[in-house]
């Protein structure tokens, strides 16, 4: 699986634009992302989830195996890079509350996408 978070950040931006796409890689994670070049190890069993406005879900990462001070596990936490996912979600979930009012999808997927650019993700 990638270490970079930008490859996911595609794999998303392209659910977004392509039904089919998103269809595939929720019924069969892994093809998907095999299909998209991105490795996923034998016996790795991947899933795919979609939030709602009337569900998220919080995914929790493995435990270190290495231990970690509280200090720096607040630093892993609060990191850069998930500050600025925090942020991007945010303004997400804004421009998808201001498109489901004016019913414009079409309007939605460009402003998410030109936010993911922005953000360096596509």
């Amino acid at each position: 699986m990638p270490d970079n978070d930008n490859e996911f950040a595609k794999i998303i931006a392209k659910a977004w634009r392509d039904p089919a796409f998103k269809a595939e890689l929720i019924a069969n994670p892994a093809a998907a992302l095999k299909a998209e070049g991105i490795d996923v190890p034998d016996g790795m069993a991947v899933t795919v989830v979609e939030n709602t406005d009337k569900q998220f879900h919080l995914v929790l990462p493995p435990v270190p195996t290495d231990e970690l001070s509280d200090e720096a596990l607040d630093g892993v936490a609060g990191g850069f890079f998930h500050q600025q996912q925090a942020i991007f979600l945010n303004r997400i979930y804004d421009l998808m509350v201001i498109a489901s009012n004016s019913g414009d999808k079409a309007e939605l997927s460009r402003l998410v996408l030109v936010r993911a650019a922005r953000m360096g993700w596509i």
